[in-house]
């Protein structure tokens, strides 16, 4: 059985249900975790700026404030930073609806992901250059540019054996996080938290598998309940046939017609209101969205399977001439 998100929101009066297939809060927040349960300790990194665990320094990646000296990177605002991370975070875990906007922009971050891993590309955290000290023998040392991360095991050995560090014991990190060449393949974990492929997170685990998931689920959307409150005039009513049919077989009804034979406004109000009407086609949902204020710049996905729908009397008396029938008049009508 496939697991569903759900979404509820409220638009424009109207109670809107979206759903999708897979777990799309589980999908982020299990990456979240993952982040932010590796402390800087963990990934060998000293200091205070960029946050104090994985996930904050990767909402930080490419920002101002954990961007080193002579960077290439300094200045460039493509990488993934705190306004693309809250906007996915938004879509995914929160009850907000998304919208084909929503979409755009997980385009765009899948876009710059895939650039930022690119071999030779200088976002790719594989890339970040670092000037560290090597042993040559005799008490000797020399500086070699590397990449990905700096803690080499030279590197530890130099550092500790300096008197003004001797309280501040570290240790060299995993091999495969650096490398001498600038060739995208170190593998530190901030390369691991966006791509996967390393000792710490898997590709299925990183932010690329978690879009990857989004992506595959974004097309399942559907909105199977749409609850329209009505405050204007809906034009495009007349032309969906399942709300057609639907008022023709309530005013056919006996159950809302007075003695006179004419239908109650009150009644016809209640079971409209009551009824959940089945759509069958792209274009009524279509339809049905314009009516329900889900078009535009802000279009919610999916198609609409069902809706229900409150109008105002004088509304109903609008479609009264067009579906042939005669509303009850109330007592105030009669005293005009």
């Amino acid at each position: 059985m496939v697991r569903k998100t759900r979404k509820r929101q409220v638009i424009r009066r109207n109670e809107v249900t979206q759903t999708f297939d897979g777990e799309l809060r589980k999908f982020y927040s299990d990456w979240e975790k993952l982040c932010k349960g590796l402390s800087r300790e963990d990934i060998g990194i000293t200091g205070a700026k960029g946050g104090k665990n994985l996930y904050d320094i990767v909402l930080n990646h490419v920002s101002a404030a954990v961007q080193r000296p002579n960077s290439p990177n300094t200045g460039n605002q493509d990488g993934a930073n705190y306004e693309v991370m809250d906007e996915l975070k938004k879509i995914m875990t929160t009850n907000e609806l998304i919208t084909v906007g929503d979409l755009n922009k997980v385009k765009e971050l899948v876009t710059v992901l895939n650039k930022m891993s690119s071999n030779n590309s200088d976002l790719n955290p594989a890339n970040i250059p670092f000037n560290v000290r090597f042993r040559r023998g005799r008490g000797r040392t020399v500086s070699k540019e590397i990449y990905g991360h700096y803690r080499t095991d030279d590197y530890v050995a130099i550092r500790n054996a300096d008197p003004k560090k001797k309280d501040e014991t570290i240790r060299a990190v995993d091999d495969s996080w650096w490398s001498m060449s600038k060739d995208g393949s170190a593998r530190p974990p901030m390369y691991q938290a966006l791509f996967g492929d390393g000792n710490k997170i898997g590709e299925d685990e990183s932010l690329t598998g978690v879009l990857g998931k989004l992506t595959k689920s974004l097309p399942s959307a559907k909105i199977p309940f749409l609850d329209i409150k009505v405050n204007y005039d809906p034009s495009d009513l007349s032309k969906i046939p399942e709300f057609k049919k639907t008022l023709d077989d309530l005013v056919k009804s006996p159950a809302i017609k007075g003695r006179d034979g004419k239908v109650s406004p009150t009644k016809l109000q209640r079971q409209l209101q009551n009824s959940k009407i089945q759509i069958n086609s792209k274009t009524s949902s279509e339809l049905i969205k314009d009516v329900a204020g889900l078009v535009g710049d802000n279009e919610v996905l999916g198609q609409v399977e069902a809706f229900s729908i409150t109008l105002t009397k004088n509304m109903l008396k609008r479609y009264a001439g067009q579906f042939d029938f005669e509303l009850k008049k109330s007592w105030m009508d009669m005293l005009r």
